[in-house]
């Protein structure tokens, strides 16, 4: 997430010095279609032992621009997330499934250039409401073993990423990668304690733009 967030400022800096071409018209409201997959973990005191599994979204955006560089990003995401492990006990494997209702809100600095392939980032704030939460243990037996581990309905994170866009005629093709990191405990508490446990993940995502 660090790292991320470092080479999302350099570009930043990088569009703001080059002069802003006509590559959006302010005001005109834009939409899309997105879908990827990636890795999917928690990270916190409390995840030793924990394992990335795969995860992933899909779903859709419009874009308001403000300026010619600057725009608003709102998105509707069904995304997955959830972790694996082998170590929690002898001869058993634990993993869980969470799939949540994703609506990040987000902050948009585009490509100056207009009509060629060019940078954007995303970056802000993503309010996640769970939809469905799968636990699996094998063998069944230990399935008492873990049943504490409840998540909350909703949590609240940061959306940081990157892409680049390649104009086709009416509608843009782009590919983007995204970290998607929560803010607030995953987890409900269990006898009063507080579970250091929180949602992560990176998506590798295609789309297109009209």
């Amino acid at each position: 997430m660090r790292l991320l967030a470092v080479v999302c400022l350099v570009l930043a800096l990088a569009l703001v010095l080059v002069s802003a071409a006509d590559a959006r018209e302010a005001g005109t409201l834009m939409w899309g279609v997105k879908g990827g997959s990636g890795g999917a973990n928690m990270y916190g005191d409390d995840t030793g032992g924990f394992g990335t599994r795969v995860g992933g979204l899909v779903g859709a955006y419009v874009e308001y621009p403000l300026t010619q560089l600057v725009s608003l990003q709102g998105e509707l995401l069904y995304s997955l997330k959830g972790w694996k492990t082998d170590t929690f006990c002898k001869g058993c494997e634990v993993s869980q499934t969470v799939g949540y209702l994703q609506i990040p809100i987000l902050l948009r600095i585009n490509s100056p250039v207009a009509g060629a392939p060019g940078p954007y980032l995303i970056m802000g704030p993503t309010l996640n409401m769970k939809v469905n939460d799968t636990f699996d243990v094998t063998p069944a037996s230990a399935q008492d073993e873990f049943e504490a581990l409840e998540y909350k309905g909703f949590d609240v994170g940061l959306v940081l990423g990157g892409g680049v866009e390649f104009p086709a005629g009416t509608y843009t093709i782009f590919t983007e990668i995204r970290a998607d990191g929560s803010a607030t405990p995953a987890y409900e508490d269990v006898e009063s304690e507080e579970i250091d446990a929180q949602n992560w993940a990176v998506s590798l995502v295609i789309g297109v733009s009209f």
